[in-house]
């Protein structure tokens, strides 16, 4: 298929036609689920033809795929870099604690909620979809082994344990992330800060003994 011809845009800054078009049917899925995502209402929010969605996403089915992906990939990406800063700067295991601590009250947040909420859809969603699972695993591995970078990291510099091995503290710490969804669909979830207190107790469990 021939690509679409490009239009002027008036602002430089607007968004492609392929993030218009992700744009839009991520919002239909994070606000009314996969049966919100109609090509014509997609089209129209985006501002493009259905043509194009076409040409960049095949069909409905590749165009919901990719969405979720995004949306998966947003939800795994946020804590990693905030780690490795205080690795980077940490100089004693007690400068390393209290950023963890400060760390854990931003993931156990209620507030994101929403983002574990949509991280789980996407995962159930590609146990139907072979090639989004694919692609699935992949980020989540390459947030393990980011993870697992940063809990090595954390070791030489004596301010992790060296007696665990650094991939399950990796495997572990995406995993209790995740896992908090259980806490939010809790009718009487505790609050932010009795949670944080016990995942800090598990931290301190990390510190060189």
């Amino acid at each position: 298929m021939a690509a679409p011809k490009k239009t002027a845009q008036s602002d430089p800054s607007a968004p492609s036609p392929r993030d218009a078009i992700l744009a839009a049917a991520i919002d239909a899925i994070t606000h009314h689920g996969e049966s919100a995502v109609r090509i014509t209402d997609v089209a129209r929010t985006a501002g493009v033809t259905q043509g194009m969605i076409s040409y960049y996403f095949k069909d409905r089915e590749g165009l919901i795929a990719e969405a979720h992906l995004v949306i998966f990939e947003r939800g795994i990406t946020q804590d990693s870099g905030l780690l490795l800063s205080a690795v980077e700067a940490a100089q004693t295991p007690e400068d390393f604690q209290a950023v963890l601590a400060k760390l854990n009250r931003e993931i156990v947040s209620s507030q994101r909620a929403v983002n574990r909420i949509s991280r789980t859809v996407v995962l159930g969603s590609a146990l139907n979809r072979p090639e989004l699972l694919e692609r699935v695993n992949v980020l989540q591995e390459k947030l393990i082994d980011d993870l697992e970078l940063i809990a090595t990291k954390a070791q030489q510099k004596g301010l992790f344990r060296s007696d665990i091995a650094p991939r399950a503290i990796g495997a572990f710490v995406t995993s209790y992330a995740l896992g908090l969804i259980v806490a939010d669909l809790d009718t009487h979830r505790p609050a932010d800060e009795d949670l944080a207190k016990v995942i800090d107790l598990v931290m301190l469990s990390l510190r060189p003994q």
